[in-house]
């Protein structure tokens, strides 16, 4: 697990779609991206490139609904970890001095390549690292979004419909 894209510098907690928005990878996404998804959590909004769970149970609601998100969700959870581990080896990630953004930026980007580089070169973390870290780093609250069928829409459920439910059992 390595970082490949890295945005810091919002200053407080602002919601992860407005530093998605922000993002120089929101900007090239669709050219980056193109056949191939991010995962989001309910927190990011549906994209063409960017996958975010079924939220809303509604009379439509199908069985395959919710393998999906169970699937996706089990996946996310590499994202948690990644970060998880990152907070487990370079603990003063949760003392950054929040008075100095510039510093703080600094020593995040710093972290995440010595991360790639530990990983890179064989050095892995022991689960400690990870139970020690906390996981719950962030806001899940889901953005409001527009109900209608978008081209996003349909792709997500192209996808969760064309997975085998056997492999769905698999997860």
């Amino acid at each position: 697990m390595v970082f490949t894209d890295v945005f810091v510098g919002f200053p407080g907690r602002p919601h992860d779609a407005r530093v998605l928005e922000e993002s120089f990878l929101f900007e090239e996404a669709a050219s980056r991206f193109d056949g191939r998804y991010l995962l989001g959590d309910a927190a990011y909004p549906l994209l063409p490139w960017l996958l975010a769970p079924y939220r809303h149970v509604t009379s439509s609601w199908q069985p395959w609904n919710s393998k999906f998100n169970h699937v996706h969700s089990k996946q996310r959870v590499v994202i948690e970890i990644a970060f998880g581990l990152l907070k487990g080896r370079f603990r003063r990630l949760d003392k950054i001095d929040v008075n100095s953004i510039p510093q703080a930026v600094e020593i995040v980007m710093a972290a995440c390549v010595l991360h790639n580089l530990a990983r890179r070169h064989g050095n892995v973390f022991e689960d400690s690292d990870i139970a020690n870290s906390d996981l719950g780093i962030f806001s899940s609250e889901p953005v409001d979004v527009d109900h209608k069928p978008t081209l996003a829409a349909r792709l997500r459920d192209h996808l969760a419909q064309s997975v085998p439910l056997r492999l769905y059992a698999l997860c």
